[in-house]
């Protein structure tokens, strides 16, 4: 009772109305409201996943058995999560490829029904190793397995954050960083805030998560579900890594990690040609040629191993495939885009024509019913064929019907 409460109750009784209105300050003061918890915290793997990346940032490297005890802890949920490293949701959170390390089998990794574990805290080592015992020992599957609790609703692996791989010609970038660091220490006053509304341009400078970085090129212009240009990007990392991520992840990702500084430089001419945008490397952007999948459960589609639609379309594939479970072109269904090959500097008019002549022993004719009418219909566009037969097909329609076409890594067609 507050000192307050118990000067007024020593004078007189209070109605309620007048305790309430004379204590309603006090009586709540000390209320704090609770927090909504992330929804990674209800999953222990992502979780670690969470930790060790923070680790990663902060000390750039994984957590070693023989560090302090935090570090232990943190090196012996590692080994275990490895273990779950086919997980979709790991993987694409796994931004600095800490789920690559072998993973060894442990003979001991099922605990006695019958026996009570104990704590040792004799040492650090014994003690990381009981807390883990406790936990299921390095046999942490059971632990990190969450396929029966409900899950969040997954985005599209569009806004994934690219995997971070070494860097097998990174020897190239070592000057370039080498300038990077000469303008950090020489004009400190070039480091600022990154902004989540910046604009990123090839040749931009960042320190995200304490690690050096910056955008060596355009790979491939997508778009997301809403027709914004979200291109495909390629950037080196200082520690030897590089990624190719969406601009949008990239930009996200950034933001949402403490610290992300923007250096104000641009290495762009120190990187030759690549540092052009793909319209100004290979022409006009004028078409896609892409590849779906159908997402019906109709036993029409179900009945062929490799049902693939194949189309040309002078507008982004997301934005034409977004209504398509109200057409009976996409089998009113949704669809998966399997494949996009852009088309810079090449009429696409025709060309699907040409390619679907050229698949015609693999095409299908899908009998469906108009949502509306319930007329019987009939789709002809397709295919029940392998993908890289099909993309293999589509090239080579297009090579022999315009001259010296050319196609990059990235599966770019230009003319």
């Amino acid at each position: 009772m507050s000192k307050h409460v118990g000067r007024h109750l020593s004078k007189r009784s209070l109605n309620l109305d007048e305790f309430w209105e004379q204590e309603k300050d006090d009586l709540f003061k000390d209320i704090v409201a609770k927090t909504k918890s992330s929804a990674a915290s209800s999953d222990p793997a992502m979780q670690t996943l969470n930790d060790v990346n923070e680790f990663f940032s902060k000390h750039n490297r994984e957590p070693k058995p023989d560090g302090n005890f935090e570090e232990k802890l943190l090196a012996r949920k590692l080994k275990g999560i490895r273990k779950l490293s086919n997980r979709k949701d790991l993987k694409d959170a796994d931004i600095n490829g800490l789920l690559l390390g072998n993973v060894s089998d442990s003979a001991n990794g099922m605990a006695k029904k019958d026996k009570i574990p104990q704590l040792d805290t004799t040492n650090d080592d014994a003690l990381a190793d009981s807390v883990l015992g406790l936990l299921g020992g390095d046999n942490l599957k059971g632990l990190f397995d969450t396929d029966t609790l409900k899950k969040a609703k997954q985005k599209n692996s569009q806004d994934r954050v690219g995997q971070r791989t070494p860097c097998p010609d990174f020897s190239r970038y070592i000057p370039i960083f080498n300038k990077i660091m000469d303008a950090i220490d020489n004009y400190p006053d070039s480091i600022s805030p990154f902004k989540g509304t910046s604009k990123i341009q090839v040749g931009d400078v960042f320190i995200w998560g304490g690690i050096t970085c910056f955008v060596e090129k355009e790979l491939k212009m997508e778009f997301d579900s809403k027709g914004k240009a979200n291109p495909r990007l390629k950037v080196i990392f200082d520690n030897g890594m590089y990624a190719d991520m969406l601009y949008q992840s990239f930009s996200q990702g950034m933001y949402r990690s403490n610290g992300t500084r923007r250096v104000r430089l641009n290495v762009a001419k120190h990187l030759g040609e690549t540092s052009k945008s793909l319209e100004e490397r290979y022409g006009k952007k004028t078409g896609e040629i892409y590849f779906l999948a159908s997402h019906s459960t109709s036993q029409e589609v179900t009945k062929y191993n490799s049902l693939i639609k194949i189309g040309v379309t002078t507008n982004q594939t997301p934005l034409r495939t977004r209504n398509a479970d109200s057409e009976s072109t996409y089998l009113y269904a949704p669809v998966r885009i399997l494949k996009i090959l852009p088309c810079y500097n090449i009429n696409v008019q025709g060309l699907e024509s040409l390619i679907h002549t050229q698949l015609n022993e693999f095409r299908k004719e899908i009998k469906l019913r108009h949502k509306k009418t319930g007329r019987e219909l009939i789709a002809t566009e397709w295919f029940d064929v392998e993908l890289e037969d099909a993309v293999a097909t589509a090239i080579k329609t297009v090579r022999d019907s315009f001259k010296h076409v050319d196609i990059d890594e990235n599966d770019n067609l230009w003319q």
